[in-house]
C-alpha cells in the first residue's frame, strides 16, 4: 500500500521539486555566461531618416563604437528627401565607408523607404530603427 502511494505521488513530487531545484541552483550558484566567437552574429542595422540632422550622427557613432560593433555588420541609412542637413552628414559617412547611404529622390513613409533598402542587406539578421532619437 505504501509503495503504491509513493509511485502515485512521484509525478507530483517531480513537478514541484524540479522547478524549486533549478531556481535554487541558479540563484545560489551563479555561473558566468561564456560567450564564444559564434555567439555574436553580424547584423544589418537599417535606419530611415527624414529631417533628423540632430540625431543621425550621434546614433551612428553609437553603433560604430568599437565596443558595440560586431565584425561583419553593416549600417544602411536611407535618406528620403530631408530638408535639413541630414544628407550632408550621410554623404560624409558614405565617403568614409563606414555606412552605406541610400538617397531617395522623393519623400515617402519610413516603412516604404526601409522596404527599399532591405534587398541591399548582406546579413540575415536585420534590425531597424524607426526613430533615431529614442
Amino acid at each position: 500500500m505504501t509503495a503504491v502511494f509513493i509511485i502515485a505521488c512521484m509525478p507530483g513530487l517531480l513537478l514541484i521539486s524540479y522547478p524549486v531545484y533549478t531556481w535554487l541552483r541558479f540563484t545560489l550558484f551563479k555561473l558566468p555566461v561564456k560567450k564564444s566567437h559564434w555567439f555574436e552574429q553580424p547584423v544589418n542595422i537599417l535606419i530611415s531618416c527624414y529631417n533628423e540632422e540632430k540625431h543621425v550622427k550621434q546614433r551612428s557613432d553609437t553603433f560604430l563604437h568599437e565596443d558595440e560593433w560586431i565584425e561583419g555588420s553593416e549600417i544602411i541609412v536611407v535618406w528620403d528627401g530631408s530638408t535639413d542637413g541630414t544628407n550632408a552628414i550621410l554623404r560624409q559617412f558614405d565617403i568614409e565607408g563606414r555606412i552605406k547611404a541610400v538617397i531617395l529622390s522623393r519623400h515617402c513613409s519610413k516603412i516604404k523607404s526601409l522596404n527599399q533598402i532591405v534587398p541591399l542587406a548582406k546579413n540575415e539578421n536585420l534590425k531597424h530603427l524607426l526613430n533615431l532619437f529614442i
